[in-house]
């Protein structure tokens, strides 16, 4: 597997934002001490298991989110403009 990505895999999930000019990396564990656990034959389908319930569920996350804010904010300015 390494040889195809040419650098190791541990059992984290890199995140990367950029914040004005600046890039950041996000680095979760999957797994406690998966900083330290590399990914092998053996349990490369766990690791891809575990990262793509990472991704769905902060997605997940994400969209419940912006829709509680966004209506939430739409009842308020509705009820606003009816009231004036």
């Amino acid at each position: 597997m390494e040889e195809i990505l040419c650098d190791e895999l541990f059992f984290v999930a890199v995140h990367a934002r950029q914040d004005g000019e600046e890039a950041e990396e996000d680095v979760v564990e999957l797994v406690p001490g998966g900083k330290g656990i590399r990914v092998t034959e053996q349990n490369k389908k766990r690791y891809v298991e575990l990262l793509v319930e990472r991704y769905v569920y902060s997605c997940m996350y994400m969209y419940t989110y912006m829709y509680t804010y966004m209506y939430t904010y739409m009842h308020v300015y509705v009820y606003i403009h009816t009231c004036i």
